[in-house]
């Protein structure tokens, strides 16, 4: 096997030579050779590698550089396998392939597929006498398919035990379990809030496909959907009664003084990663994360490792040892979706804490979400019982939302003034008024 190894190394060494050359002769053409450059050539391309490739990790233990081989798959996550599936271009060699099996069987030993996928068993190999290199590629295919349903339907049971925790109390939380596990669920007034959250939660989520409900899904803020279906008519149905009610986007002015705003923090972000930087614990930043193998050099004030693949011109300060190796530098803090990856684990600090203003809102695969206006429209018609009534929603919670957010107004309002040093300043004047008028709403409408 390795003198056949080295024979495949030699092609392809060889191979490469030769593509250099032919790539140097029509760079560089004799004057006496031009008219030879008007022949057809014929470009070659192979998708699959003679020999396979194999990952390792070079370590620092003592004194010495250990190497040591990588799965693949050592380097997804969970989150990445359920959004997008494993990377067409990620490739197992055959020796990883069993090392993948030999896991899942040991993880779950009661697989159904374990007899199925065994190597032994599997039935591109059985009764072969040469296993060829496409048969490999099937097997490898089928695990990273087996590999790809534990993935997700571990998160989805994850997911519904987090939700279904919510009725834990309440008494026909078995029954609500028992249906949402079919795709079923159910929605009226009677129903606790969290009840109907959990419903709401479901469906959004795509657990449950079909929903019974009275009008309380009228306005469909709660629960978007493409389809409805109405059992019986009403003299009170009509289509504002069926209207899908959202909050409108900012004027255009409004949207760039917010996105100016957030610039201005995630700069002013930045230079606070850097300065706290002084404050991280860099042996435990020098540590790997599971088996805390510590490689830092005693010879040299960082890591021996990461010297090798780290720019040195630029600096580094606050940037983890291990965003380093990518090329990851200090300038890099100043955009935002990179913080998480490259700051200094120790600082407890993640983008979370930068108090930026987003315009829109995310779901898990980037689609928008639709704001509802419950806040907007009180504040337009000051009547609690019109914004309940319309929107089916509890008195109760209505109203301790919309205090809420009041208090929430008048905070801001409050901070302002602290910061401000002009009292006239029309911002801060501003939310004053707004956070006055908005409790003067609300109290009348008690």
């Amino acid at each position: 096997m390795s003198c056949f190894r080295e024979i495949n190394y030699y092609w392809e060494a060889t191979d490469l030579e030769f593509y250099c050359f032919m790539y140097y002769a029509i760079l560089t053409p004799p004057q006496n050779s031009i008219a030879t450059l008007n022949s057809v050539m014929r470009t070659v391309s192979y998708e699959e590698r003679y020999n396979d490739l194999e990952k390792y990790v070079c370590s620092l233990k003592g004194n010495d550089f250990m190497i040591e081989h990588c799965h693949p798959c050592a380097a997804l996550t969970v989150n990445h396998i359920e959004n997008y599936g494993i990377p067409s271009d990620l490739s197992l060699s055959p020796r990883e392939s069993i090392q993948l099996y030999d896991t899942m069987v040991k993880v779950w030993q009661e697989w159904p597929r374990a007899q199925e996928l065994d190597p032994e068993e599997f039935v591109s190999f059985k009764n072969i006498v040469v296993i060829k290199k496409a048969d490999v590629r099937h097997y490898e295919q089928e695990l990273k398919k087996e590999l790809s349903k534990w993935i997700v339907l571990g998160q989805r049971q994850k997911t519904l035990r987090k939700i279904f925790h919510r009725l834990r109390f309440e008494r026909r939380g078995d029954l609500q379990q028992m249906m949402a596990l079919r795709g079923i669920g159910y929605h009226h007034g009677s129903m606790t809030a969290k009840e109907r959250q959990v419903v709401e939660m479901l469906f959004r989520l795509g657990y449950i496909k079909v929903v019974t409900a009275t009008s309380t899904l009228a306005l469909g803020i709660n629960m978007p959907c493409k389809s409805v279906v109405f059992a019986e008519d009403s003299v009170f149905l009509d289509a504002l009664n069926y209207r899908q009610v959202f909050l409108e986007d900012l004027p255009e002015d409004f949207a760039d003084a917010v996105n100016e705003y957030n610039t201005k923090v995630k700069e002013n972000f930045a230079h606070f990663l850097l300065s706290t930087a002084k404050l991280a614990d860099m042996e435990q930043e020098y540590r790997l994360p599971l088996s805390k193998t510590d490689f830092t050099s005693k010879n040299w004030h960082g890591s021996e490792l990461a010297s090798y693949f780290t720019d040195t011109t630029k600096s580094i300060s606050a940037i983890s040892p291990f965003a380093c190796l990518s090329g990851v530098v200090d300038n890099n803090l100043f955009h935002g979706e990179i913080i998480n990856k490259a700051v200094l684990r120790s600082l407890g600090i993640n983008v979370t804490n930068c108090p930026l203003l987003y315009l829109n809102k995310y779901d898990n695969q980037g689609r928008r979400q639709p704001l509802n206006a419950y806040a907007l429209d009180f504040y337009k018609h000051g009547s609690l019982i019109a914004l309940t009534t319309d929107n089916w929603l509890n008195e109760g919670d209505a109203y301790y939302a919309l205090k809420d957010f009041s208090l929430l107004i008048k905070s801001i309002g409050t901070s302002l003034s602290e910061l401000c040093d002009d009292p006239n300043d029309n911002v801060l004047l501003a939310f004053q008024q707004l956070g006055e008028i908005y409790e003067e709403k609300l109290k009348c409408a008690i």
